[in-house]
């Protein structure tokens, strides 16, 4: 910027950007011709005086606000200026207070090193800054720079519009990073001094960092235009002409900055950073600014800084870490007045937001006063030695311990919000923790809980209930351990409450289930196994305790036994009460498992094994135990639960000379020598019925679904034979022996006579069954054969039987001749049939053995089409295209067509 003949301009010190900053502050002054405004103050009368007596002549009663009788002789009033003046003079009144806001304080933990020192009275810096929570609410900070980078996390709606005098197309968007470092130091979340003030960017710099005089102008007059009345405000110009001014010369910045000043701002400016007297420079120059210099950590000058009598304050200002513009969430470290002067800005907004009715001019005296004296050294010819603090706003210096665990008990408590906090106030001086340098651990007590702080895991928080449960329980010393994390809500399986997790297990704790720990061993992993606190057991009831020769833990659904060599399960619900009741926990044995969801064969309930077996529950079957054995195996075979017989129904129970165990679809039977099957269904049934079960004798075989020929159903084995039973056909057994076997040779259930229809009959001096397509016969002597179809319906005609004696094979398939039938085999014959010719037998002999010369079914004569019949000339039977005569007189047979 060009001031006559020199430019104002933002310069690096070493390789960071420095500028300076003013803050001014609108003070409310009342113009020529109003009325007074009114402030709030204390009055404090002398022994014997009244409020009302000594107050009449000057105030109105209503006026008075408060009057005290105990701390004090007094009264609390809102009075104009001329009004205090007038009580100061009256005999009876021995002082006039201002009434000043009193707040609680916030400390920000892990602070950078520029913050930290404005709230001690010595160096080093301490890594905490503390401040009054106020923050500097309610005011503005103009930032005369370069623009402001908008950062929702650092600024949020504090960053309110504001102007650019230059005309690039970015309006108040910073593009050179000055500004917005500037803005971070006098406000922003994490590098700010005012943490709650507002935020006006006023861009008088382009990208390069150079400006003119009149363009600084512009911005300052479009303050001066736009603020608004009654509201704090605060000029930040981190700024400072190139070349030195002359004395006497006439400088407009100057001028306006003292104009402004006088007008209600708080102008702060920075010194300059040539190592030369502030006073040959502008604006820093300005009487009426807070001019600032700069420090390092140790509370020297920086050796960059101005110095001399035009200089108010010092403010750190080397190695100052505040925003990056270009990056929201990384931060840059710039160094020079310009990062000192926001430092002043910050406190003149804390001071200023605390007592926002004061004027500028007394937050101006204010600041200067609370300021450190006799602090900064090496400060240059004709400085003043004031390091700007906010130590006063505070109610005095706080330094905190430095040692390893109160650092990290302190960073934990202010970063859960300090007094604020869920911890709420410290039970003793924080200033004066005591953790010794080489402790492992320590802790710090407060209202709302504790801090425990080992050397092993770090610091960690925990509330008023796990503060008491832990102590309770030897602290450090104890059981739990450590912590290792704080205390956190927690919500699961319809229960809220607190976590926290230490060394040796964890805590929950809720208004429903109280405060218990799960310490780390079998109860926590059997219990991790049902879901922990969201799962079937939900939250622990009580604490792990002494149970016979092991321990047993309770939980809101059930409780968790170890035993004494250290594996653990769980008993909840209905399973707990079944183990509980009766020989059945002694049958069982003790859990293997945690019970678990089960769903198999339609039915969802719970599983749980146990080293004997295990038990199945269900609202739908009840509860009820498979031990191990022969009835567990044979029902394993079925499919258990999802298979054939389903859940069990009932307890294995004694069956004459052995057990029997009932299930949704079937029984098991276990036999005296340990052996077991399965019956079900309309088999069962069957099994039960008449001699049925001792023709079969026992199962050997469980039911299973069998598909055969079309038909599907259910097959079991047996030790006599088999049962095969489905809703087509019935239900039937094919017992061993000669039908058997005979219906075996034709395919058996998927062959050509199907699944039995019916059971094993006597027939005649034999037997015979009939299946779906036709029947075995079993002779007498054992043999059997199958009839079936055409040709067995010409079997039981007339004497054919008889005649053709009994099969000798099983009907087939037969082509021959371009025909296609059926041949079966007899004692005395065969009989052939189709659609084509019929059925008809021919019988061993004369005509038979002439037929087959001839070729049989496919040879000359083809089948036959009808059967042997006596003529007078002989025995004749007709073929499809011709005959066999055998003549009555004998001799040789004839072939005719």
């Amino acid at each position: 910027m060009r001031i006559g003949g020199f430019v104002l301009n933002l310069r690096a010190i070493g390789v960071s950007t420095v500028l300076a900053v003013v803050v001014t502050g609108l003070a409310g002054v009342p113009a020529a011709g109003t009325a007074e405004s009114e402030s709030s103050y204390i009055v404090e009368l002398a022994p014997g005086e009244t409020p009302f007596a000594v107050s009449s002549d000057v105030v109105d009663e209503s006026a008075i606000t408060e009057t005290f009788d105990s701390v004090l002789t007094g009264f609390a009033a809102e009075l104009t200026s001329s009004e205090v003046e007038d009580l100061r003079s009256s005999p009876g009144v021995v002082a006039v207070y201002e009434d000043q806001p009193v707040s609680i304080s916030a400390t920000q933990a892990d602070a950078p090193w520029n913050l930290s020192r404005l709230d001690q009275s010595t160096p080093p810096a301490d890594n905490f800054y503390t401040y009054p929570d106020t923050a500097g609410s309610g005011t503005r900070i103009y930032v005369v720079d370069t623009g402001i980078s908008p950062n929702a996390s650092q600024f949020g709606s504090r960053l309110l519009p504001g102007m650019t005098a230059i005309l690039d197309g970015r309006g108040t968007a910073d593009c050179n990073s000055h500004g917005t470092h500037v803005a971070g130091i006098a406000a922003s979340t994490t590098y700010g001094v005012a943490k709650l003030a507002n935020v006006v960017p006023v861009r008088v710099f382009g990208c390069s960092g150079e400006t003119y005089t009149s363009t600084v102008l512009t911005g300052l007059d479009w303050i001066l235009a736009n603020h608004p009345s009654g509201v704090p405000g605060i000029v930040n110009m981190s700024l400072v002409s190139v070349d030195p001014v002359a004395p006497g010369t006439p400088d407009p910045l100057t001028n306006a900055v003292n104009t402004m000043s006088n007008q209600g701002f708080v102008m702060v400016v920075a010194a300059g950073n040539s190592n030369a007297d502030a006073c040959n420079y502008t604006p820093s120059r300005a009487a009426d600014a807070l001019t600032v210099a700069a420090t390092t950590s140790t509370d020297a000058r920086a050796s960059y800084s101005n110095f001399g009598t035009c200089v108010d304050l010092f403010a750190p200002g080397s190695s100052i870490s505040s925003l990056q513009w270009n990056n929201p969430g990384g931060s840059s470290v710039k160094s020079g007045t310009s990062m000192a002067a926001p430092h002043v800005a910050g406190i003149v907004a804390v001071g200023w937001g605390m007592a926002p009715s004061s004027t500028a001019s007394a937050i101006v005296t204010q600041v200067i006063g609370q300021a450190l004296p006799n602090q900064v050294t090496s400060q240059g010819p004709g400085s003043t030695r004031l390091l700007s603090s906010l130590t006063a706003l505070n109610g005095g210096s706080i330094t905190y311990p430095s040692t390893t665990g109160a650092l990290a008990i302190l960073k934990a408590y202010f970063a859960g919000g300090g007094t604020s906090g869920p911890l709420g106030a410290p039970s003793t001086d924080l200033q004066t923790l005591s953790c010794p340098q080489g402790a492992s651990n320590c802790l710090a007590q407060f209202a709302g809980g504790l801090i425990v702080w080992s050397s092993q895991f770090g610091a960690f928080s925990m509330n008023a209930l796990g503060a008491d449960y832990y102590l309770s329980s030897g602290g450090v010393a104890g059981s739990l351990g450590f912590p290792t994390s704080h205390w956190e809500p927690f919500s699961a399986g319809g229960v809220s409450g607190t976590l926290q997790y230490f060394q040796n297990g964890m805590v929950l704790s809720s208004s429903t289930t109280g405060t218990f720990a799960v310490l780390n061993g079998a109860i926590r992993n059997a219990w991790g196994t049902t879901g922990g606190s969201g799962g079937t057991l939900g939250w622990p009831t009580g604490d792990r305790m002494p149970s016979g020769t092991g321990f047993q833990q309770a939980f809101q659904r059930g409780t968790i036994y170890e035993t004494a060599s250290g594996t653990a399960g769980v008993l909840s619900g209905a399973i707990a009460t079944y183990w509980t009741t009766g020989s059945n926990g002694q049958r069982l044995g003790s859990p293997t498992s945690q019970p678990g969801p089960w769903s198999a064969g339609g039915v969802s309930g719970t599983l749980q094994y146990f080293q004997n077996g295990m038990v199945l529950s269900s609202s739908t079957t009840g509860t009820f135990a498979v031990l191990n054995g022969a009835i567990r195996n044979a029902w394993g075979t079925t499919g258990g639960s999802g298979g054939t017989l389903g859940w069990p129904t009932g307890d294995r129970m004694p069956s004459g000379t052995g057990f029997q165990q009932a299930f949704q679809r079937g029984t098991i039977y276990e036999t005296a020598s340990g052996t077991a099957g399965v019956l079900s269904g309309a088999i069962a049934t069957y099994w039960t019925t008449g001699s049925n079960g001792q023709r079969l004798g026992s199962p050997t075989s469980q039911p299973g679904p069998w598909s055969a020929g079309g038909v599907s159903g259910t097959l079991q084995y047996f030790q006599n034979g088999m049962v095969l039973s489905s809703s087509t056909t019935g239900t039937f057994a094919v017992l061993n022996g000669a039908i058997r076997n005979a219906w075996g040779t034709t395919g058996g259930s998927g062959g050509t006579l199907g699944w039995p229809t019916g059971d094993r009959m006597p027939s005649g001096t034999g037997f015979q069954q009939a299946f779906q397509r036709g029947t075995i016969y079993e002779t007498a002597s054992g043999t059997a054969g199958v009839l079936s179809g055409a040709i067995a319906t010409y079997w039981t005609t007339g004497s054919n039987g008889q005649r053709l004696g009994s099969p000798t094979s099983q009907p087939g398939p037969w082509s021959a001749g371009g025909v296609s039938g059926t041949l079966q085999y007899f004692q005395n014959g065969m009989v052939l049939s189709s659609s084509t010719t019929g059925t008809f037998a021919v019988l061993n002999g004369a005509i038979r053995n002439a037929w087959g010369t001839t070729g049989g079914s496919g040879g000359t004569l083809g089948w036959p089409t009808g059967d042997q019949e006596s003529r007078a000339d002989g025995l004749m039977q007709q073929f499809q295209r011709g005959f066999v005569l055998l003549p009555s007189g004998g001799g040789t047979a004839i072939i005719g067509s």
